[in-house]
């Protein structure tokens, strides 16, 4: 028998224009499964936008309206725009959305529903189908006007940190936990020595994600021997920035340390931070108390959540647990469900956990298993 052929994959077709000049368009093709995350890296590779910065749509049409909506990685918006499936959004042709990159210099965007269509095999998408007109260019970057050894600084952490592929599974290096560690001594002796007032020009000048590399190193710190300078990156970042999350990785490193004493670390950990700010206390639980649960009891209720299991996945994946490290994984997949996105990320750590301990042939067949999932 013959075997029936797959219908197409729906697309959607926008139209996206700059906020007051409509004469600066592009059109954009997506298919359904994908997300508003993926539409906004469309309109940055359409607009030719550079860097990386906050980001949020609003599905309403109304600028700043909480309810509507979906923000990008550490936009603090609840509802996130990876998870936002195009196909499940209730989308009108006759309201366009709002789109804002960059929470400082506000570039808003009208992004307009104007068609469906059919995918065509084997062809990616987002695809940029046509456009007109240029945004104006930038004013020249402020690091150009900085005295040299801070401007020296800042292009070793753009660098750095634009290099820094957050998705990737694979562990940094020893020589590549050195440079970082170099680069994190000179960051905080620059600090010091002109003022935390430095941040927000440090920040800036790496696309407002200098925080997120920064939250990247500790467990690598620690994989190296390095728990002290771990614990020191975060106490001296948590008085800068993202402090419940600098505080929240403090906690595992702490776990980390000892493993004996990892639950009572960590609980120490997360009752100071949840005192200090009671209204963290569930963000928190979230983020490191699942680990406490995990490690009494595997079979604890988490939140359904794919990256809060895939997390506790690669903790028990860095403390040589791999039996419940595969179980949270491929918990984390059934929960990530049709979010290709989420499913990539979690994919990628979980085929590196099984080649790394030598099991080959079980990471082509997930592979090849994710693959039959169209």
């Amino acid at each position: 028998m013959k075997k029936r052929e797959k219908e197409p994959e729906r697309t959607f077709v926008f139209r996206v224009s700059l906020e007051g000049q409509p004469r600066v368009w592009r059109t954009l093709e997506l298919l359904e499964k994908q997300s508003l995350h993926h539409l906004h890296l469309g309109i940055q590779q359409a607009f030719s936008i550079k860097g990386r910065a906050l980001y949020a749509f609003y599905l309403s049409g109304k600028r700043w309206d909480s309810d509507t909506e979906y923000g990008g990685p550490m936009s603090g918006s609840p509802k996130k725009a990876k998870k936002a499936i195009l196909g499940k959004l209730t989308l009108d042709k006759a309201r366009p959305i709002l789109y804002l990159y960059h929470f400082e210099k506000e570039l808003w965007f009208e992004v307009e529903w104007t068609d469906e269509k059919r995918a065509e095999p084997k062809k990616s998408y987002p695809v940029v189908l046509g456009g007109e007109g240029e945004l104006a260019p930038p004013p020249p970057a402020f690091d150009e006007f900085l005295p040299a050894p801070l401007k020296s600084l800042v292009q070793e952490l753009k660098l750095k940190v634009f290099a820094w592929d957050p998705a990737s599974p694979k562990p940094r290096s020893p020589g590549e936990i050195q440079e970082s560690k170099k680069l994190v001594d000179a960051l905080k002796k620059l600090l010091h020595e002109k003022g935390e007032s430095t941040w927000p020009l440090l920040e800036e000048a790496t696309g407002m994600i200098l925080a997120d590399w920064l939250l990247s190193l500790p467990q690598d710190f620690v994989r190296r021997g390095l728990a002290e300078d771990a614990l020191d990156l975060c106490d001296t970042f948590s008085r800068l920035c993202e402090e419940a999350y600098f505080k929240c990785e403090k906690a595992l490193v702490l776990a980390a340390i000892d493993k004996k004493r990892k639950q009572k670390a960590a609980l120490e950990q997360i009752q100071q931070v949840a005192l200090r700010y009671p209204l963290l206390a569930e963000e928190l639980t979230k983020q490191v108390g699942f680990l406490v649960e995990a490690s009494k009891d595997p079979s604890v209720h988490l939140p359904e959540d794919p990256r809060i299991w895939s997390k506790v996945a690669e903790f028990f994946w860095k403390i040589d647990h791999v039996g419940p490290a595969e179980r949270f994984f491929r918990r984390a997949l059934d929960l990530a469900a049709d979010d290709i996105y989420e499913r990539e990320l979690i994919l990628a750590k979980f085929v590196a956990m099984l080649e790394e301990n030598e099991r080959q042939e079980e990471a082509i067949e997930l592979i090849r298993s994710e693959l039959d999932r169209g």
